[in-house]
């Protein structure tokens, strides 16, 4: 099967979850709810002036809910998107049919960030057309990387637990390993000084962490070595 196929069809999955769209919808609402408070400051000062008491706490709760519920969304989605094919037992099949185990791979981690980018630009629209889109599309590009390390990561977790629910708590014990990993190397072997009039620089000034980069390479090559030797 050619690349552009598989691709069309995880995309087609991707957004046929019912759940998980309805997820989208409600967080997208409660980000509209927040958007419209933050840009119309009368709206906001009529309502308050009324019942500012209900307001306020109708505000906090808003936003708790909708910050805590992106942090979990952030989570759960791309995992969901990750098992899909381990949930429905269909991994096998597709296998057996002549789909490449090391195309299907790339393809999955691909179109799972392109899906949860879509949905990230969806969610965030209100705030976009609120304040300055700008600010907001040049963070989402500038931690592309990041987003790539943390599926890739995710779907080797996926891969060892064959689409468990026990794949979550690995992949943040991964990626809890990583951050130690990480911090060990800045803080012992890899501080890069320079004498310029702008003063020290560390690593962690750098356009592109080249850390994210290795383990980009290294959970890559890991997923694709586990995923073509799995027994399914």
């Amino acid at each position: 099967m050619e690349l552009g196929h598989i691709f069309k069809m995880e995309m087609y999955k991707n957004f046929r979850d019912k759940p998980y769209l309805i997820m989208i919808g409600i967080f997208t609402i409660s980000m509209t709810i927040l958007s419209i408070f933050v840009v119309s400051e009368d709206f906001w000062n009529q309502l308050r002036g009324r019942h500012e008491v209900f307001v306020t706490a109708f505000l906090i709760l808003l936003t708790i809910f909708t910050v805590l519920g992106l942090l979990v969304f952030a989570l759960l989605y791309p995992f969901h998107l990750l098992n899909l094919d381990y949930k429905n037992k269909v991994m096998s099949l597709m296998f057996a049919s002549g789909v490449s185990r090391t195309k299907y791979y790339f393809v999955k981690i691909g179109a799972t960030i392109l899906s949860c980018y879509m949905v990230a630009a969806i969610i965030l629209l209100p705030l976009m057309l609120s304040t300055e889109s700008a600010m907001i599309l040049e963070f989402m590009f500038r931690n592309i990387l990041a987003i790539v390390q943390w599926v890739v990561v995710m779907m080797v977790a996926v891969i060892l637990t064959k689409g468990s629910v026990s794949g979550i708590f690995l992949f943040i014990g991964l990626n809890l390993g990583i951050g130690i990993f990480e911090l060990i190397l800045v803080f012992t072997f890899l501080p890069v000084r320079s004498l310029t009039s702008f003063g020290p620089v560390t690593i962690s000034d750098m356009p592109i962490n080249p850390m994210t980069l290795v383990f980009i390479v290294i959970f890559g090559f890991l997923g694709v070595f586990l995923l073509r030797r799995q027994d399914l």
